[in-house]
């Protein structure tokens, strides 16, 4: 009795005897477009849709520095300047700035000739 209670559940005698038990129960062991797992995915995704549409203002969004952030981001507001404006102040600035560099320039070599 020890054995009997010891043994596998299903111990084949041979491989076409596992095979043919196996094989026994194949017309129901399947999944494919009409197995219930799909149609449960179906029923889940009408949930979900059904779901979002009882929210009226939609999708809910987190108030955060983040999106406050990207909110703001445009670059054009009311009293502000235009592309030109802005890009004749960066060229303005940049010439300055090649004026200063060429002055230090100088100032730097003629103290470097003095010692």
């Amino acid at each position: 009795r020890e054995k009997m209670k010891a043994r596998a559940p299903f111990v084949p005698a041979s491989a076409t005897e596992a095979r043919a038990v196996l094989s026994s129960d194949r017309d129901h062991a399947f999944v494919n477009a009409h197995s219930d797992f799909d149609s449960l995915q179906a029923e889940q995704r009408r949930y979900e849709h059904e779901r979002k549409q009882r929210f009226l203002a939609g999708d809910f969004k987190v108030h955060s520095a983040t999106s406050a952030r990207k909110g703001v981001m445009a670059k054009v507001f009311m009293n502000s300047p235009d592309e030109d404006a802005l890009a004749a102040e960066e060229a303005l600035i940049a010439e300055r700035l090649a004026g200063n560099k060429a002055k230090m320039d100088k100032r730097f070599l003629k103290a470097r000739l003095k010692r």
